[in-house]
């Protein structure tokens, strides 16, 4: 039986699993492939509808009439993600179906049933409107695989997952002290801030950008912002090279090639132009576009640098700064060469750019020695340390304590008065159920509220407010619209209700309603406030979902 760790990435994905006899890791591959990471997308006949190939096999069907093509779906897999907007499956069955067929092709080249697994998340997630149901969808989803969510299937942090693999495999447990994780890969930016203590790692704050649109600010920005750069350096015709165009397509993908194919290189050339202001603006890699274009192009140093700067520097800089803001707050010594250590992972942070911006906000000379850099883990290891980290956490070779973000509670307030459950004049009582700073394992189970609570209606007003706060103040959700949906039995009118919330392992919040007679409705935050959402768009001349 294999416990086995996934890194469901934007544009390419990672499976491992850890042998605990020989110490290595077993990666995934498919066919004649070489690499421990493959292209996430999968491709579909379109004769029969189904999944005919993944990874890069997948990826060669993209020009073909044979096949429909799917690609970066993982962005959106959040709100709107049953949704198929005029193609043939939507971003949850697409991921339902890649999931399934790398659990099957492991299966039959290794011969063992995976019992478990790990699968690694943006922690950014969690903080953004369009994207907090998509740990709901993820649960729904692998439910559907045969795995029981939260025992059988775990999701984990991608940056945690990196912490794993760093504190076990590079430094075999003897690091002690804090670490800021910085994950960039082709959709989101996560940063998360860590203690490690006693084998233990312990989540302490997290930030970052899962940007928007359909290539975020993350790795597949820049390479769409690199071969429109491309695109108007060599004059070729806009019209035939439009974005989204299959030939812009093509381009970016021999750009994207290219890019991964020379990372020493072109680190070289663009360590040098940064240390010299500029002026050292040499070729950083070359570009074999003959088929396309019948010759070949080339990328210099400033090209990256400057499409860097446009697309990405603003979403990096933001983040870094409010992670170097909760290092403060947690008193950690950033400039400690022994207590303090800086990773990059995710297959983005391999450009040179990202950690040039990095080592400027750590003050940290680029290409100068610094301890808290210079941590032993290998330039390659980048790409593929948050899968081998979530397949050492499933082998339960190190343990994650992960913090409270965020506290949860609902206002009392006098519905017949009106008042304003965000006005702190009004009569109004705000409990907290969960708070911030405190051990997600503490909320498995879910804290009940004290008192028991009536409900009456009145002219569309409730007596129950919901709130959420994730640091920067409480966020208000009028329960008035959905409470019929949530609140058992709400036709014994002389009923009563306790309100609780517990918290999953990887941190969704779980609202718990019960009633007098003890019946119980359990439902995920998130999916309440999108839900709210969509009833109350129609008022405002709106269509759902719109």
């Amino acid at each position: 039986m294999a416990k086995i760790g996934i890194d469901l990435g934007t544009t390419n994905s990672s499976c491992c699993a850890w042998d605990s006899e020989r110490h290595i890791f077993h990666f995934l591959h498919f066919g004649v492939e070489t690499l421990d990471y493959f292209p996430t997308a999968i491709a579909y006949e379109k004769a029969s509808g189904k999944a005919a190939y993944i990874g890069a096999a997948a990826r060669d069907c993209l020009f073909s009439e044979d096949y429909d093509v799917y690609e970066r779906f993982k962005l959106s897999l959040g709100r709107g993600a049953h949704e198929k907007n005029g193609r043939a499956f939507s971003p949850m069955e697409v991921t339902r179906d890649f999931l399934r067929e790398v659990i099957r092709t492991y299966e039959t080249e290794t011969g063992e049933e995976v019992e478990s697994l790990v699968i690694t998340v943006p922690d950014v997630w969690k903080n953004e409107e369009q994207n907090k149901t998509a740990l709901d969808n993820l649960t729904e989803l692998v439910q559907e695989l045969g795995y029981t969510a939260e025992v059988q299937a775990v999701f984990e942090s991608e940056p945690v997952a990196a912490a794993a693999y760093y504190c076990v495999e590079v430094c075999r447990g003897q690091y002690e002290g804090h670490i800021v994780v910085i994950d960039y890969g082709g959709g989101t930016l996560d940063l998360t801030l860590c203690r490690v203590e006693q084998g233990k790692i312990r989540v302490l704050r997290r930030c970052g950008n899962g940007g928007g649109g359909e290539t975020g600010c993350a790795g597949v920005a820049f390479d769409e912002a690199m071969t429109q750069r491309l695109v108007e350096r060599l004059d070729l015709d806009r019209e035939v090279f439009q974005r989204g165009s299959l030939d812009f397509c093509e381009l970016q993908g021999m750009f994207e090639r290219a890019k991964i194919a020379s990372a020493k290189l072109t680190r070289e050339a663009l360590s040098d132009y940064y240390i010299s202001g500029g002026c050292d603006d040499r070729k950083a890699f070359s570009i074999n576009t003959r088929r396309l274009l019948r010759k070949d192009c080339a990328a210099a140093a400033s090209d990256i640098a400057q499409s860097f700067e446009a697309v990405n520097q603003t979403a990096l800089q933001d983040a870094l700064s409010r992670i170097l803001q909760y290092c403060q707050a947690e008193n950690v010594d950033i400039q400690s060469q022994q207590s303090f250590r800086v990773l990059m992972v995710g297959g983005f942070s391999n450009l040179y750019c990202v950690e040039s911006a990095v080592r400027s906000s750590f003050r940290s000379i680029d290409g100068g020695k610094d301890l808290r850099f210079d941590n032993g883990m290998r330039l390659d290891a980048r790409s593929t340390a948050i899968a081998q980290g979530a397949a050492l956490i499933a082998a339960d070779m190190i343990s994650i304590i992960p913090m409270c973000q965020c506290e949860i509670g609902f206002y009392c307030f006098d519905a017949y008065r009106r008042n304003d459950p965000t006005d702190p004049g009004g009569e109004i009582i705000a409990i907290p159920l969960i708070e911030r700073g405190r051990p997600l394992g503490d909320y498995r189970e879910p804290c009940y509220c004290p008192g028991k609570v009536e409900v009456r209606f009145c002219t569309g007003d409730t007596v129950m407010t919901l709130y959420f706060d994730e640091g920067s103040g409480k966020v208000p959700i009028k329960m008035d619209k959905a409470i019929a949906q949530i609140f058992p039995n709400l036709d014994d009118k002389d009923n009563t209700y306790q309100i609780g919330f517990s918290m999953t392992r990887s941190g969704r919040p779980i609202l718990h309603i019960r009633d007098r007679s003890g019946e119980v409705h359990e439902e995920s935050l998130h999916r309440i406030q999108e839900k709210i959402a969509l009833l109350l768009l129609p008022e405002e001349g709106k269509k759902p979902g719109a």
